[in-house]
């Protein structure tokens, strides 16, 4: 496709998604660099797509060098792409820029700790607290006493707050709410790679459309929890490994072992996706288990750090042990 088609693609696709964005929501004002912008009317960039996509598609009627259903099928391609674009931007109006309990607060303060350098945070006295386990009282969601009691560290796996720490660092305290919702679009263009490689374009396009509209996606994008940025860690390393046609194993091991960062227990369905690989060509499973290791090493180190022992963390300890019967 040329150039100039791919530009007018996308800005049909861009007046699509703001009509649409606007009818859903009301539309409203926004300042862009000092620049108010106003919009309400949902028809005014529908009519400007429709006129704009006409418009790209004249030349070549005026040479009779494209069929009509070669035009409609174009069109409804682009009408499909657009739709999770929709999804996400409609999604993007309602993101949560705040703390909303437990695993949000512990995620974001934890991004704050490593923005510092830190991994605990100092507590103040306690002493005239009459209770026999003063730190856990005073300690903050998302924080558990240390070892010494005398501070607090981080209950949480540290993956999610890497990413948050990073944005933090990149565009200031209010970038950590934007990033599971940036996780998501990654995530509905990763489906959309692995439907692809399997199950030709038609598949692609409806998984991708499917992905941005699930509901449960959806709702977590908004939040700064760490369900989608897991789901994408999973997810690429399953496509980077399983779905191409020249498998990346350094890229899977090293989304696998960002997403045992984030969630510990995904080390599991990890080596499940190693195991099968395992089978069929080893030096590819191996190669992504030795990417992996980084990821898992330091979270195990991480954990030997602050509760010493590698394997409790924040939520207590990994070996489950089964309580004695009351008498």
């Amino acid at each position: 496709m040329r150039p100039r088609a791919v530009v007018a693609d996308v800005l049909v696709s861009a007046l699509l998604v703001t009509a649409a964005v606007i009818a859903l929501t009301g539309g409203g004002r926004i300042e862009i660099a000092g620049i108010a912008v106003s919009a309400r009317s949902w028809s005014r960039p529908l009519i400007a797509a429709l006129l704009l996509f006409v418009a790209s598609q004249a030349p070549r009627f005026a040479g009779r060098r494209v069929a009509a259903a070669e035009v409609l099928d174009r069109l409804a391609r682009l009408v499909t792409a657009t739709l999770p674009a929709i999804a996400l931007a409609f999604t993007a109006v309602y993101i949560i820029h705040a703390c909303g309990g437990l695993d949000s607060h512990g995620y974001v303060a934890f991004s704050e700790l490593i923005s510092r350098g830190q991994l605990s945070r100092a507590l103040p006295e306690f002493a005239w607290l009459a209770v026999d386990r003063p730190a856990e009282v005073i300690a903050p969601l998302g924080f558990v006493p240390s070892r010494d009691g005398h501070s607090v560290v981080p209950e949480f796996p540290p993956g999610l707050p890497i990413l948050f720490a990073a944005a933090r660092l990149a565009a200031g305290p209010g970038a950590v709410f934007w990033v599971p919702w940036l996780c998501e679009i990654a995530l509905v263009i990763t489906v959309f790679a692995v439907a692809r490689a399997r199950y030709g374009m038609l598949t692609a396009g409806l998984a991708a459309v499917l992905m941005a509209a699930h509901p449960v996606a959806a709702a977590y994008s908004m939040q700064a929890m760490s369900d989608v940025p897991a789901t994408l860690a999973v997810t690429i390393a399953v496509y980077a490994l399983a779905a191409r046609r020249e498998p990346m194993p350094v890229a899977a091991g090293l989304a696998a072992g960002f997403a045992i960062l984030i969630r510990p227990p995904l080390a599991l369905p990890m080596a499940m996706l190693g195991a099968v690989m395992l089978r069929r060509t080893p030096r590819l499973a191996l190669t992504m288990a030795a990417w992996t290791l980084p990821g898992l090493v330091g979270l195990l180190f991480l954990q030997y750090v602050l509760f010493g022992n590698p394997l409790v963390s924040g939520h207590g300890n990994t070996l489950v042990k089964i309580a004695p019967s009351a008498r």
